[in-house]
């Protein structure tokens, strides 16, 4: 490769995708001498060539070549491109204007030093030049050209008001930099550095843009691989939006540079030495990407018809149901049509209405809807066509969410048939037919994406045509969708697992005594249940298996003040599992009378140094079966006490087989064990002075204490079923 043009550019087209494949095909034009750097004209193509010339060929560079010229084909033939450009000395790399009337090119800054002169005589100039219609202008130096360094590779970007090139002039970050010049005033703005996202320790050359989404050039300072890279940029409105990389199915081992493509991104050049160590230009056709894994392309729904179907109406309470569709909005009736204004996820909940008060009586149950934009391409077409009806397909960009599209492709089953962002197809074939759409941009991130979807299309004979067969969608259908929960409601005939109804007050992550003022308007047991799904106690009352029997218990939890009030269901297994306790809310001073009234049976005794209770103790213990039975809700503390005389751990012991002994006499009485707790206190707790046989006698007893509270304060542990809490 030669010293003197190593600024070597390559472009690699946006269409291509990082899974597409390109082909690679040696140009015809090529020659035995190095040929590279290919540029549009027209519909020519030029590109810069050492091929050799009878009257030229004592001119030669250092490493004996003949010098570079432009060159072009025409008619077949391969001919220098203007005698006005080319001199006896190098030229090379140019870039044309839109127009195809002005022209940059690489030269030799002063071609009046033969090239054997050396290197620092043969510095590298940008040059320009203008066709009057005839011929090419003399050429005209670029304003920042200079003989102490090379400035090279002109690239005109399409408006024709920016120059990029290559240069290795000082303050630069390696051995050769990108530069780029914007028209001012009909003059080239000093040059500026394009930054650490492009130019590195290494040398980068050629630039290359179009109106393709990047800036391309080769560097061999971006990857391990020493030789050139081709490398992209995304770039947009001259602004680079993301890191360099190298493009797929390009590069090799070898210089792999000064690549260019069509408008249409469908075909190219790029110049490569891989084979022989030459130089030599190969024409680039992309093909067709492939596309899998397709989603179906149909317009997002946002119309729903949402049903109720396990539900009916109670005619017995005056109630109504009421959807909540979580974007402002509600509905009554368990059957009702809603479309949501957006995207997003709705939490749709059907409720119960007290129709006198207004108030919330129940939640029903509810339902999720995720309406997600889609990350794949929209297409509308029918369900079904007549055979030879041409469909007119089209590209639905609405959901593509800033997607910058550049390339569309439409499959059908027998492989590409169109490309664009609309296409026409038909077919003869009956039976059914799928549709695809590719598409392929490219990432902010570097390098492409792409993305496809399909729709099925039954294509339909004419005679069954005549039998009524087409069905055409006009119109979006509504989407049919049913709440998830099994609601157990009002003759909900598919529930078979017992169900408790209940009205819950309110719920809190820490537990709330019962004796807390909040509960003193509530004549009826409070039930405390612990929730693992939420971690929270939640506190109820009125646990009935029939529904309608709560409506007089919610009415009058609302009237003294529990507006919060709302009917739960649980399962009686959802219900066994999170119960904690049962209570009722007393006072102190209430609390106080019913414990002194309940201590009036406790005159329990006992034989001398045993746990044996007396008969003369029974009718006492009656009465407390009696109380326990006629006030369900009561839980029984039993505390047994001696004297001090024996040992400390002999009267424990003996204080606790006493305390269970008068337990196991109420249990056989036929109270719940769950409602009894019992404890021995030994000889820590007189309430008299032991030295006389009357003070011994008053501290031997037992004491009732009613619990208002299902816990043990002593050891402050929460039990809920089969499990306990810290």
């Amino acid at each position: 490769m030669k010293t003197t043009l190593a600024y070597i550019a390559f472009f690699f087209f946006y269409g291509g995708m990082l899974a597409q494949d390109f082909t690679l095909k040696p140009c015809d034009f090529n020659s035995s001498f190095d040929d590279y750097a290919a540029a549009w004209h027209d519909t020519s193509v030029i590109f810069v060539s050492h091929r050799s010339e009878k009257v030229l060929s004592a001119l030669v560079d250092q490493e004996g070549n003949p010098s570079a010229s432009l060159f072009h084909k025409v008619d077949g033939e391969v001919k220098k491109f203007s005698k006005g450009i080319n001199t006896q000395f190098n030229q090379g790399a140019a870039s044309f204007s839109a127009d195809g009337k002005s022209v940059y090119y690489t030269a030799n800054i002063n071609p009046k030093l033969n090239a054997r002169s050396g290197e620092e005589a043969q510095k590298l100039g940008v040059f320009f030049s203008m066709w009057d219609g005839n011929a090419w202008s003399a050429p005209i130096a670029f304003k920042w050209n200079d003989p102490s360094w090379n400035t090279a590779h002109p690239c005109l970007d399409p408006s024709g008001k920016r120059l990029y090139f290559s240069s290795d002039r000082p303050g630069g970050k390696g051995n050769s930099d990108l530069y780029y010049c914007d028209l001012v005033n009909n003059t080239w703005s000093e040059p500026k550095n394009m930054g650490a996202q492009v130019n590195t320790v290494g040398g980068e050359f050629y630039p290359f843009v179009n109106n393709n989404g990047y800036l391309c050039f080769s560097s061999d300072g971006h990857t391990e691989n020493k030789a050139l890279d081709v490398m992209m940029v995304p770039f947009k409105n001259g602004e680079i939006q993301g890191s360099a990389f190298s493009p797929g199915g390009i590069n090799s081992s070898a210089n792999d540079f000064a690549m260019i493509l069509s408008a249409d991104g469908k075909k190219g050049y790029v110049s490569t030495d891989r084979i022989k160590n030459q130089c030599d230009i190969y024409e680039i056709h992309l093909d067709t990407p492939e596309f899998n894994g397709c989603d179906e392309g149909i317009e997002p729904g946002f119309c729903y018809l949402i049903q109720e179907t396990k539900l009916q109406k109670s005619d017995t309470l005056p109630l109504y149901y009421e959807w909540d569709f979580d974007d402002g909005s509600s509905a009554r009736g368990l059957c009702v049509e809603h479309c949501f204004p957006d995207f997003g996820r709705y939490e749709v909940k059907l409720n119960v209405f007290d129709s006198l008060t207004g108030h919330q009586f129940a939640a029903v149950s509810e339902l999720l809807v995720q309406i997600d934009r889609p990350d794949y391409p929209v297409f509308e077409v029918p369900d079904s066509v007549t055979s030879g009806e041409a469909l007119t397909l089209s590209l639905n960009a609405a959901y593509l969410d800033g997607m910058e599209v550049q390339n569309v492709y439409w499959f059908d089953d027998r492989d590409l048939f169109a490309e664009g962002e609309s296409a026409t197809w038909s077919s003869s074939v009956p039976g059914d037919h799928y549709l695809k759409i590719g598409l392929s941009s490219p990432s902010a991130g570097g390098g492409y994406e792409k993305t496809c979807a399909y729709r099925k299309v039954h294509v339909i004979e004419n005679q069954e045509v005549d039998a009524g067969f087409v069905e055409r969608r006009a119109e979006p259908e509504l989407i049919a969708m049913e709440t998830r929960s099994a609601p157990r409601f009002f003759n909900d005939l598919g529930q078979r697992k017992p169900i408790i109804y209940f009205v819950e007050l309110t719920s809190s992550l820490k537990q709330i005594p019962l004796s807390d003022p909040y509960f003193e308007n509530i004549v009826y047991p409070i039930t405390e249940r612990y929730e693992f799904a939420d971690s929270s106690f939640h506190y109820s009352v009125g646990e009935v298996s029939e529904i309608t029997e709560l409506y007089r218990i919610y009415k009058q939890m609302l009237n003294v003040g529990y507006d919060q009030a709302l009917v739960m269901d649980r399962t009686s297994e959802e219900f066994d599992r999170s119960f904690v306790k049962r209570g009722m809310y007393f006072p102190e001073e209430v609390k106080d009378e019913m414990n002194t009234q309940m201590n009036k049976l406790s005159d329990i005794q006992f034989d001398t140094d045993s746990h044996v209770i007396t008969k003369a103790s029974y009718d006492n213990l009656e009465k407390v079966v009696e109380v326990m039975m006629l006030e369900p809700e009561i839980q029984l503390m039993v505390k047994a006490h001696t004297d001090d005389r024996g040992t400390t751990k002999h009267n424990q012991d003996l204080s606790e087989k006493r305390a269970k002994s008068v337990k196991d006499y109420l249990i056989s009485n036929g109270i719940s064990k769950n409602r009894i707790q019992c404890l021995g206190f030994g000889n820590t707790q007189p309430i008299e002075d032991n030295k006389s046989e009357e003070g011994r006698a008053r501290n031997r007893r037992v004491e009732f204490e009613i619990l208002f509270e299902v816990m043990e304060k002593e050891k402050n542990t929460i039990s809920t079923g089969k499990k306990k809490m810290g």
